[in-house]
């Protein structure tokens, strides 16, 4: 009897995780170069939907790119390093830049981003910031 109760309480367990991190968690395929070498062309990685208020300079961050004034049609995601915060709280907006800089279409080209444009960050464990990029100022590459 105490088997079965264990099992069933194991299996309720892995169900409960199961649907929280559907809503938690995303897996995403990073297309370009742009965040060469901490992110490869093609690779695919975990990320977790996070309130802009718990983001941090240096987090990686998938978000959708800010709309130029008069376009239309689908928004497209990226993925950036945050370098620079502005605001508190709920009107936080973020400098967000490739790791290759030379590579990279971000904040120098489409501006400061909105705190709701943020989709989700990559864990902190999995962020090389080691990791250097030849001629990007925001890693120290040389």
């Amino acid at each position: 009897m105490k088997h079965m109760l264990r099992s069933a309480l194991v299996g309720l367990l892995l169900v409960a995780v199961v649907l929280v991190g559907r809503r938690r968690l995303i897996v995403v395929t990073v297309e370009g170069r742009s965040m060469t070498p901490t992110l490869a062309d093609g690779q695919r990685v975990i990320v977790l939907r996070v309130q802009p208020s718990r983001l941090q300079i240096n987090d990686i961050v998938v978000f959708t790119v800010p709309r130029a004034a008069g376009h239309e049609g689908t928004l497209a995601t990226a993925i950036k390093r945050i370098t620079n915060i502005d605001g508190d709280g709920p009107d936080r907006r973020f400098y967000l830049t490739g790791d290759c800089a030379d590579r990279s279409a971000d904040s120098r080209h489409f501006g400061w981003v909105p705190g709701t444009h943020v989709i989700a960050r990559l864990p902190r464990r999995r962020q090389l910031d080691r990791l250097r990029c030849a001629g990007n100022p925001w890693t120290g590459g040389r």
